[in-house]
């Protein structure tokens, strides 16, 4: 850089003054974040006087961090004879030069022309950027008239990361099994998930059904009936993650009941743990089985027990498709024994 080549051109200004007509103006464009945030600022010069070089200083808030490197002219704007520097100047004052050489107006009279990258602070509230010390010429290194405003800049903490177990609806006629896919949208690695699911009355777990479905790695995957509760829980004995970011992660299947209607499926005790065995859970999404009219007849046995004894299936009344095969068995008590069947 030809610092004695600026440093002659900005002490021109000085001595030339403002010069030109009213209405150039600079100001900032930084949108709002949370703490901690890299976002872009940009440089926005409306000039209705042909200008070819600045220079502005940028008072940054307490807490804030310029991105060392991150100025850049906008190319639209720019010629290819214009270059551009900042620098901090004190422990908050952003310098920002832009030159040309040889002396070469910027493109247009409106819009940005420059950017750069500021880090926000660690600690929420409203931060003022304010533009001083000021100063635009033209190819000829007069000084300009010129402005700038101030912009003031929303920081806040930011959200809990998503992470959320998803219970996909079902629909199947009465008395069909009910495929059910879970699902994990993750903003956060994890390595294993637990949950339980109570079985809505007249649902029943079939057996081998669960399965991984495609996100895995080295995963296993355990099923359980605990009560009337299915218990899943998926793990990798060396905590790798499992993969992706959203979508299915468990398919089972589940026996229906032929009585129509909605049935909700609620997780219980979930959890979706990372490597360092956290639980990362922020949120639960229930699923609904709609079980729509029966596509088969269906009839209801009755079992009853004079007597000392019972049947296997139990007394009371069961229901089955049309033309489905039942065993039926008697159980005598001790000292009993099984005399007949009476069919009504």
């Amino acid at each position: 850089m030809n610092y004695s080549k600026i440093l002659l051109l900005l002490t021109g200004l000085l001595l030339w003054g403002g010069a030109g007509q009213a209405g150039n103006t600079f100001s900032l464009q930084i949108p709002d974040g949370v703490t901690q945030q890299v976002v872009e600022a940009e440089l926005v010069l409306d000039n209705p006087d042909a200008a070819a070089a600045f220079q502005i200083d940028i008072i940054l808030p307490e807490g804030v961090v310029y991105q060392h490197a991150s100025i850049s002219l906008d190319e639209l704007r720019a010629t290819t004879n214009h270059d551009i520097d900042a620098s901090l100047v004190n422990d908050n004052t952003l310098r920002i030069i832009a030159w040309a050489l040889p002396s070469a107006n910027f493109n247009g009279n409106s819009g940005v022309i420059a950017r750069f990258d500021v880090q926000l602070p660690s600690q929420e509230g409203t931060f003022t950027f304010s533009p001083e010390g000021v100063i635009l010429s033209d190819i000829d290194g007069e000084g300009l008239e010129v402005s700038a405003s101030a912009v003031m800049v929303e920081v806040n903490t930011p959200p809990d990361p998503l992470n959320e177990l998803i219970i996909h609806d079902a629909e199947v006629p009465g008395g069909e099994q009910a495929i059910i896919d879970v699902a994990i949208d993750n903003e956060q690695p994890f390595s294993a998930f637990q949950f339980d699911i109570p079985l809505p009355e007249g649902f029943s777990f079939v057996s081998e059904s669960a399965q991984l479905s495609g996100r895995e790695t080295n995963h296993a995957l355990q099923t359980n009936l605990v009560g009337d509760k299915i218990r899943f829980l998926a793990y990798s004995s060396n905590n790798e993650a499992f993969q992706g970011n959203e979508g299915n992660v468990l398919s089972f299947s589940l026996h229906t009941p032929y009585t129509e209607g909605i049935y909700t499926l609620q997780p219980q005790d979930v959890s979706i743990v990372d490597a360092e065995a956290n639980n990362i859970l922020t949120g639960i999404v229930n699923g609904n089985v709609i079980l729509t009219e029966p596509i088969a007849d269906f009839y209801e046995l009755t079992l009853s027990v004079q007597g000392n004894g019972t049947t296997q299936p139990a007394p009371g009344a069961h229901t089955y498709v049309e033309e489905s095969q039942v065993e039926i068995t008697a159980i005598a008590e001790a000292g009993n024994h099984f005399v007949k069947w009476v069919i009504d």
